[in-house]
């Protein structure tokens, strides 16, 4: 298995294992929070009606149930805390661990990226050299046609038909991409930027 298929496996279960502890995290710190609530509205409103009750008629039942409910709040509360603080720690420590984890497959990674992008970029100098020298053997008619053209120029100026003879080679491909359209779609150069854009895929 290429490293890089390790790399992107890693990261996979790197990223279940560490949403598996966040989601943790989040529902126990949430419980927790609604937890702190209900004691609150129970301590503030509920309870205070209770104790009035139980003070005006004697009757206690309500105040008890009320009790018993607040305990077991403030038991479950107690718990929950202790997971948010192990959860706290645990999150940080399984980053590290997995820090340490990649240091080896860090190194081999970079090795064989080194391979690939040395590879990548001398079959991109091949493939160069082959559009070049496409370029210039496809050229090679422009240039037969060329040469015919100034001999017919020539017969015309020895005539007295021209003033001049035009020898140069028209090259009929726009200097910018945004002007190909005035040559029949024709843009040959690679700039940088389109090498950049080409290799980036953007």
């Amino acid at each position: 298995m290429l490293v890089v298929d390790q790399v992107k496996e890693f990261k996979i279960s790197y990223d279940a294992e560490l949403q598996t502890l966040n989601d943790q995290f989040e529902a126990t710190s949430q419980r927790l929070e609604d937890l702190t609530l209900e004691e609150r509205f129970i301590q503030e409103q509920e309870l205070v009606k209770a104790i009035e009750k139980r003070v005006l008629s004697g009757d206690m039942t309500e105040e008890k149930a009320l009790r018993r409910k607040l305990e077991k709040i403030q038991s479950e509360k107690l718990t929950l805390a202790e997971e948010v603080t192990v959860l706290g720690a645990v999150i940080p420590r399984f980053k590290q661990e997995k820090f340490e984890a990649i240091k080896e497959l860090t190194r081999l990674f970079q090795e064989e990226k080194r391979m690939v992008e040395d590879t990548a970029y001398k079959r991109m100098m091949k493939d160069k050299k082959v559009y070049e020298e496409s370029i210039i053997k496809e050229a090679e008619s422009l240039h037969q046609y060329r040469k015919a053209d100034v001999d017919l120029q020539l017969i015309e100026y020895e005539a007295g038909q021209r003033q001049s003879i035009f020898s140069d080679l028209v090259v009929r491909s726009a200097a910018i991409e945004t002007d190909a359209y005035r040559f029949g779609g024709v843009y040959l150069p690679l700039e940088m930027k389109d090498i950049i854009r080409l290799i980036k895929n953007c």
